[in-house]
């Protein structure tokens, strides 16, 4: 773990892993210390308590129009807890999706004081890719698009037997995720047996840092993108806000030439991101099986 002006961040953030942690010099503290968890958790709790019909069939009709719905888990019963996920999605062509229930001040200025650690992240991950510069056109195709999420996942009576957000990579460049103190965020390493996962407890002042699918494919696969999943807890509800920083729609993503200017074959052929996209959504998750629709099968 290093702070994020470390001059030794760089080392810190070895090829050989897919996730980091990294001290956020008061970027996760402001979180805490303005009380956006709790403001978040408040309004999450009231929505899954409501009676009011109409409430949820706002919140299903506004899952229905980004083409995905709610993702539930425990019983049938009226009490069953349900995991509601708010997203605002800020990209370089000003689009916004939200919730009108939510506070979004507080969003917006978190995805304001990200971008300096976004930037920061992107250079050194791209200094070992033997990019130096990151131009307008580098910028689109890493951070073209950065979406912020609120996950709430209420306690579950029985968490062994349910899983909040199933088995899958992020299909962004990286994500960094703000998680509270509650945990739940579990990782799988490469090559480990599908049951083998390690908790990834939640640290003071510090963010978790993910690779994503596009960092893979970018990279001819030097970096890893990191198969995780979150399990709610039994006691109490959890907050997660992870940031997804992801190319534009319209970029065409592939391994960098910067990659293969040594002779290396690429593993990856050239993608419009749009196109991965609409193939993550359109399959339920299942580990890292998506990554395949950007490979070169003949490659070994």
């Amino acid at each position: 773990m290093a702070g994020l002006f470390s001059p030794h961040l760089g080392e810190c953030m070895a090829v050989r892993e897919s996730t980091w942690s990294v001290f956020s010099h008061g970027f996760s503290k402001w979180v805490v210390e303005t009380d956006t968890i709790n403001a978040y958790r408040a309004v999450f709790s009231l929505l899954q308590c409501s009676v009011e019909a109409n409430i949820i069939n706002d919140i299903r009709d506004f899952y229905a129009q980004m083409g995905s719905g709610l993702v539930c888990y425990g019983s049938h019963e009226r009490n069953s807890a349900t995991h509601f996920l708010a997203r605002l999605a800020l990209s370089s062509f000003g689009s916004c999706i939200w919730l009108d229930v939510l506070p979004k001040d507080e969003a917006i200025e978190y995805m304001k004081r990200a971008e300096v650690l976004i930037k920061r992240l992107l250079q050194v991950l791209m200094k070992r890719l033997n990019v130096e510069d990151i131009d307008k056109m580098m910028e689109h195709l890493l951070m073209g698009a950065t979406t912020l999420n609120f996950n709430y996942y209420p306690n579950c009576p029985n968490p062994e037997l349910a899983a909040g957000v199933g088995r899958h990579s992020d299909i962004s460049t990286i994500t960094i995720l703000f998680q509270d103190d509650s945990g739940g965020l579990y990782v799988r390493r490469e090559g480990s047996e599908a049951d083998s996962w390690i908790h990834v407890p939640p640290v003071t002042d510090a963010l978790v840092i993910n690779v994503g699918d596009v960092l893979q494919i970018m990279s001819n696969g030097l970096y890893k993108s990191v198969e995780h999943r979150a399990l709610p807890n039994k006691n109490r509800s959890r907050i997660s806000i992870p940031i997804f920083v992801s190319p534009g729609q319209d970029a065409l993503v592939g391994p960098l030439p910067q990659v293969l200017e040594t002779g290396e074959k690429p593993r990856y052929k050239q993608v419009l991101y749009s196109d991965y996209f609409k193939h993550f959504f359109s399959k339920p998750h299942d580990g890292k099986k998506v990554i395949e629709f950007a490979k070169i099968l003949s490659v070994k």
